[in-house]
């Protein structure tokens, strides 16, 4: 690691970007320039961007919507999306005809083979129809076909993103078990490894004093602008995560 002398303001950069002379690299076109040898100055680049995909823990889509008039009935106290099952609330919103609503990204739904909450979340962002199945506190079923555009909420949570490079895992047993650290079972005697992280791409790790970092943040999430909501669950000062939004379209 080296220091360099601080010469630029965030408004600095920020205004740069706006009249297209911003100096802009990945941060994997940045390492591998250093990796070759090249003498890279300060003046010579204004943003490394730390993007990346991965695996993300956590992850739920929050959702507001319609299904009745309003005093038609009180409120709603099942709900499921492609025959995923959601969590009504945490607001009852009672006798206004709407619902509150969380569901998991690993959701598995009970009607459509191998359809998670992930699946949901895409199929609604592509503007698909997803089928709404709704039971209230009186018992009346109710059944509806939704758009994302239809719905007057619709955000994307992780409570836990961006974390630095995770623990490899190992199986030790003399057979295989099955593990969320592996798709497929993970086989016996030490014989596999698994890991997980992005290296010198994570934000955290070219950001460790969160000297640009914050609540508030903004950052890119899929194509679309989200926020820094503050640390994530699990976060501590070695292994800090955060926590985002962003809304889905």
């Amino acid at each position: 690691m080296f220091l360099v002398e601080k010469k630029r303001t965030i408004e600095e950069i920020k205004r740069k970007i706006k009249e297209n002379k911003a100096q802009v690299l990945t941060v994997q076109e940045f390492i591998d320039r250093i990796k070759n040898g090249e003498n890279i100055k300060f003046d010579d680049i204004d943003v490394i961007t730390t993007a990346t995909k991965g695996l993300m823990s956590g992850i739920a889509g929050i959702l507001s919507f319609r299904l009745t008039p309003p005093r038609t009935v009180r409120k709603f106290i099942e709900v499921t999306i492609n025959g995923i099952p959601t969590f009504p609330g945490p607001c009852p919103n009672e006798y206004l005809g709407i619902v509150d609503l969380i569901v998991y990204g690993t959701a598995q739904s009970k009607t459509i083979e191998n359809y998670c909450g992930e699946s949901l979340f895409r199929d609604l962002v592509e503007g698909k129809e997803v089928e709404i199945k709704a039971k209230s506190s009186e018992g009346e079923s109710i059944e509806k076909i939704l758009t994302l555009e239809d719905m007057q909420f619709a955000k994307m949570m992780g409570t836990r993103q961006a974390i630095k490079n995770y623990n490899a895992m190992i199986n030790c047993e003399p057979y295989e078990v099955n593990t969320i650290f592996s798709t497929l079972p993970f086989r016996p005697n030490m014989s596999e490894l698994t890991f997980s992280g992005c290296g010198a791409m994570n934000p955290f790790q070219n950001d460790p004093e969160f000297l640009t970092l914050g609540v508030g943040s903004p950052i890119l999430v899929n194509g679309v602008i989200g926020y820094l909501m503050g640390p994530g669950t699990r976060n501590y000062i070695k292994k800090p995560n955060m926590m985002t939004i962003a809304p889905m379209n």
